[in-house]
């Protein structure tokens, strides 16, 4: 297994999911989709970034990106604002609020290994979400570029070398990844806690407490259950909001 050297902060190669708001629809359209890799695209060779490929589902999109000099939150902060302007200028209706979540999703690939089973990953994705039976029958990823070995839109170099040209991608890609469990995970930076295990102890004290969610906590039972998440199971603040939909500002203040 040949190794990818140890990134930097913020440096390396990336697979990085972006989850559009509730109810705003933005990867349902060719049009948009269009325009969404157009912005990805032109990020990437503004800050020097390589494009290794992308998957773009109805309410999602999977991109795995070499971030060089700059990191992956400075690229797609400029991709997303471009998008966002050009996307409010062609819809028909007024659109409000951010068409994003607010945090990304990413993990760091460690090895080549890592980087071509992360891509057979998002190509296949499509098929496990159940909008086609094969890869090759989804539009919208870097499936087929990598048989055209074209270096339009994704650098497909890399890959077609590490797997001996186009022939040896498509019998990579014939199987389906064997195991997907740790590809949606992302780990945060300051004390590197899976998402999941972050539940998996909330859901705990939530057991211990006789309550069936975090919601039916009062406010007071709330904050100190949050403070201990905080200081005492070192959660980051990042998670708990996402795993518990409490806003940052009130976190930080806990």
């Amino acid at each position: 297994m040949t190794r990818i050297a140890r990134a930097a902060e913020g440096k390396g190669i990336f697979h990085i999911i972006v989850q559009e708001k509730r109810g705003s629809g933005v990867f349902r359209s060719t049009e948009i989709r269009r325009l969404y890799l157009k912005h990805i695209t032109e990020a990437c060779c503004r800050y020097g970034a390589g494009f290794y490929g992308f998957c773009l589902l109805p309410d999602q999109a999977h991109l795995i990106i070499r971030c060089e000099e700059f990191p992956p939150g400075q690229i797609l902060r400029t991709a997303h604002s471009g998008f966002a302007l050009e996307y409010r200028q062609q819809a028909e209706e007024t659109i409000e609020g951010s068409l994003f979540r607010d945090r990304f999703r990413s993990r760091l690939l460690i090895s080549e290994d890592d980087l071509l089973e992360t891509l057979r990953y998002i190509h296949w994705k499509p098929v496990s979400e159940g909008l086609c039976k094969a890869p090759e029958e989804f539009s919208w990823s870097s499936h087929g570029l990598y048989f055209l070995r074209t270096g339009r839109i994704v650098d497909t170099t890399r890959v077609l070398d590490a797997l001996h040209f186009s022939g040896g991608y498509r019998e990579y890609m014939k199987q389906p990844p064997p195991d997907t469990a740790h590809m949606l995970r992302e780990v945060p930076a300051r004390y590197g806690r899976p998402d999941e295990e972050a539940e998996q102890i909330l859901n705990r004290y939530l057991r211990e407490m006789c309550k069936e969610s975090f919601l039916h906590l009062t406010d007071e039972e709330q904050r100190a259950l949050l403070t201990m998440l905080r200081h005492k199971e070192k959660i980051s603040i990042y998670q708990l909001t996402r795993i518990t939909g409490v806003s940052r500002g009130i976190i930080q203040r806990l």
